[in-house]
């Protein structure tokens, strides 16, 4: 994130949360008269963490911060985020739960509320991943690569935000990297 020398100066850095950057952009969209921002189409090099234990407790750091981090924003703001949250938790519902049991025969999307749930979470997840495709590049068909791997990136990302919300962590933690720098 690139952020003009005003911005940092008005706005400041100073928030006690693990998502310092996210707690920054909501404090200046709410501060800045004529706040905008532009996503990068520039590629970084990047370290994942390195196993699907670091990614889960990296996801849950940062699902615990934004929650607590949203209590600033204005409340129509905090539900939103929250709404995100909550489905984004919810969301393995569908691909561990509905997806392989409708394989196997069995009904469980025959009620009308398990049903509902289901679908409305299934298409808050597809609806979050065409976001990502308009910002991050829709002229780009390796996109439609990563469509079929989306179910299974849902439930690894997610399972992180579970434990965020459920257990959040009492500290900071840099999540482990294993690269040569």
């Amino acid at each position: 994130m690139a952020v003009r020398q005003s911005v940092e100066d008005e706005v400041t850095w100073n928030r006690e949360t693990i998502v310092e950057d996210t707690a920054f952009v909501w404090a200046a969209a709410q501060r800045l008269e004529d706040f905008s921002f532009e996503l990068a189409t520039a590629t970084c090099r990047n370290e994942a963490p390195p196993s699907l234990t670091e990614i889960t407790q990296q996801r849950r750091r940062w699902a615990a911060g934004n929650l607590e981090a949203s209590t600033d924003l204005p409340v129509g703001y905090q539900l939103v985020t929250r709404v995100r949250n909550y489905a984004w938790a919810l969301s393995p519902i569908v691909t561990l739960i509905v997806v392989p049991l409708s394989v196997l025969g069995v009904g469980v999307g025959s009620s009308g509320l398990f049903t509902l749930a289901s679908v409305t979470l299934g298409l808050l997840t597809f609806f979050w991943y065409l976001r990502g495709v308009q910002y991050y590049g829709p002229d780009k068909t390796e996109w439609l690569l990563a469509a079929p791997l989306a179910p299974l990136i849902t439930v690894v990302h997610s399972m992180g935000t579970v434990a965020g919300i459920l257990d959040p962590p009492e500290g900071f933690r840099v999540t482990e990297k294993v690269g040569d720098g």
